[in-house]
């Protein structure tokens, strides 16, 4: 995920202008609010919002900037955080998806998933005047200097939860006044963020310091919804006929696992160039079209026990093996998803695999030894 402007400059914006004589503007952020320090560790990312508690008086508005991939929302009355992706609704199954060797993966026929517009497209009005659900969909900033963009205008009284649908515990508490009220004074905003963000940052550091277990690679760590997109540990050696544990350890992120092949001393590994094909044609959102990436709930083999493979590397012809989405949250696709996979790596070798979900800059190597 990209972030951008120098923290500086990021929380020089959090003044609040007016937008009338009588309503104020604010600028807060869905995410991190400016470019990480240097001592924040590679793959830092901050799944919250900033500040996590605001007052405004009826009628004003805050704009959101996003420099990463998330959800501005606010749910309707009593109604639940809905699931990232659902079975189509037109009881549509995948077809003509072929493997590595020309083979047909075995979850042709098996039902297609969708991403749920729930979640990925704008729901309500950016207007907050009633207690049905308002969200913006899935947004993200088009570069270091171009955040995506949100604005609610709240025009009635009352607490209210801000969520990312996307990002599980990330959530803003925004309280409107009306009457004699007041909201919050740019210099308390402008505080209450570099206060957070160097809370969270600290907690980044704290995250990079988790271990785990012989035998275990976290995918992900996280600390109060501060997040590592790392494999740790990133390389790992075993003997042959290991069993290794992968466990989910970020609560506010999904993640998986590609193998792509024994690993070149330069080059790709062999089975890269498809992978990233295979995901470019069958992992589609809107308008381009609407389908989750079957690899994503089957797995690109069939499994005896869910979340248990083996690995010989050269699986296809090429060593690719694609795991399902790992995040422990209940009601996803298809009964649950995992938060823990275990591969049983047969021979050696060292191997590549990164995360579909957030790219080679999530990657790591196991070396299996004779």
């Amino acid at each position: 995920m990209k972030r951008g402007i120098a923290a500086a400059t990021a929380l020089g914006c959090l003044v609040a202008l007016p937008a009338t004589a009588s309503a104020k503007k604010y600028t807060n952020y869905a995410g991190d609010p400016g470019a990480p320090p240097k001592s924040a560790p590679a793959g830092t990312e901050l799944n919250q919002f900033f500040p996590g508690k605001v007052t405004v008086r009826k009628g004003d508005k805050i704009k959101y900037l996003n420099f990463a991939f998330h959800t501005v929302s606010i749910l309707g009355k009593n109604a639940q955080p809905p699931p990232l992706a659902l079975p189509d609704p037109t009881a549509a199954t995948y077809s003509g998806i072929n493997a590595p060797d020309g083979t047909p993966f075995f979850y042709n026929g098996l039902p297609k998933f969708i991403y749920n517009p729930a979640v990925f497209a704008p729901v309500g009005k950016p207007v907050v005047n009633d207690k049905g659900t308002h969200s913006s969909g899935a947004f993200f900033g088009q570069g270091p200097k171009k955040p995506g963009t949100y604005t609610l205008t709240f025009k009635r009284s009352g607490s209210y939860k801000v969520l990312c649908l996307i990002h599980p515990g990330m959530q803003q508490t925004v309280t409107v006044v009306g009457g004699k009220g007041k909201g919050d004074a740019a210099a308390k905003v402008k505080a209450a963020v570099a206060k957070q963000s160097a809370k969270a940052y600290k907690a980044a550091n704290a995250a990079n310091q988790i271990a785990a277990p012989t035998g275990t690679v976290y995918a992900g760590v996280e600390k109060r919804q501060t997040t590592l997109l790392a494999f740790k540990p990133e390389s790992l050696s075993i003997k042959a006929g290991t069993s290794v544990s992968f466990i989910n350890n970020a609560p506010s992120e999904v993640h998986n696992m590609v193998f792509t092949g024994p690993a070149p001393a330069t080059g790709d590994p062999p089975a890269k160039a498809f992978s990233e094909q295979h995901q470019q044609q069958t992992d589609l959102f809107p308008p381009q079209g609407n389908q989750t990436m079957p690899d994503f709930v089957y797995g690109s083999e069939p499994q005896a026990t869910p979340g248990v493979f083996d690995y010989a590397g050269n699986e296809f012809g090429d060593g690719f093996l694609s795991t399902e989405l790992m995040d422990a949250q209940p009601g996803d696709p298809p009964n649950g998803l995992l938060s823990t996979e275990r591969v049983t790596f047969s021979t050696p070798g060292t191997y590549h695999y990164y995360c579909a979900i957030h790219g080679e800059s999530m990657s790591g190597t196991v070396t299996v030894q004779p």
